[in-house]
Formats: structure tokens, C-alpha cells, sequence
């Protein structure tokens, strides 16, 4: 079920980033700076959320196996 979610979610983001590139690369008069725009915004965004996904879950793992080892002791 996890991975369902998680793959509906990456397919919502995708599908709306695709979308608004194709709209901001057939508005007249921007031509290509529009998607250069758009990769500038994308990009920190999309490194900005793994890094705080990723020590959002470092995190939960170490909570995790520290609240294991306490009931064990």
C-alpha cells in the first residue's frame, strides 16, 4: 500500500510539472527563457525536498531503533 501511495504522489508531481512546462514553453514571447526559468525554479526545489526527506527519515529510523533497543533493556 506504501508504495502506492508514494508512486500516485511522484506521478501527481510529475504530471503537474510536465504540465506547467508545457504551458510556460508555449506562452509567446518567452520562447525557450520560460523552461530555463522553470528548470531554475525546479531544480533547488526538488534537492531542497530530498535532503529534507532524507533526514526526515534517518531520523525516524533512529527514534525507531532506539525506542526497540529500550524495550529490550
Amino acid at each position: 500500500m506504501h508504495e502506492v501511495a508514494c508512486y500516485t504522489i511522484f506521478n501527481i508531481f510529475a504530471n503537474a510539472i510536465g504540465l506547467i512546462g508545457n504551458l510556460t514553453t508555449s506562452i509567446n514571447g518567452i520562447g525557450t527563457a520560460g523552461a530555463w526559468v522553470l528548470v531554475g525554479m525546479i531544480v533547488p526545489l526538488t534537492i531542497y525536498l530530498v535532503f529534507v526527506y532524507k533526514t526526515h527519515l534517518t531520523r525516524f529510523k533512529y527514534e525507531t531503533n532506539s525506542l526497540k533497543k529500550a524495550e529490550y533493556e
